[in-house]
């Protein structure tokens, strides 16, 4: 089983983003708020899905939030299939 990036500590309706989730990815986020001045959120993705392409071409979850503009930017330990090089770049 792969460690996860990110959990819910259990901590539900923070205000502050940082205290819900525990794990790599927000201690790499507060860190690099604090050396290059940045606020964030994390906020998981609504379908808790990666990306699909759905039947009318549009895509679904992380990837979608992305093309869509809801998101600026995302981590996870996704796997970069073709399709998803084809609607995105993705930083290796």
């Amino acid at each position: 089983m792969v460690n996860p990036d990110y959990e819910n500590n259990g901590t539900s309706g923070s205000a502050d983003s940082s205290q819900r989730f525990i794990g790599y990815i927000p201690d790499l986020l507060q860190e690099l708020s604090h050396i290059i001045h940045f606020d964030y959120v994390i906020q998981p993705v609504q379908d808790a899905s990666f990306g699909h392409r759905r039947l009318d071409g549009t895509w679904d979850g992380m990837v979608g939030q992305l093309i869509d503009g809801v998101s600026l930017s995302n981590s996870t330990p996704i796997t970069s299939l073709s399709d998803h090089f084809n609607c995105m770049p993705l930083a290796m």
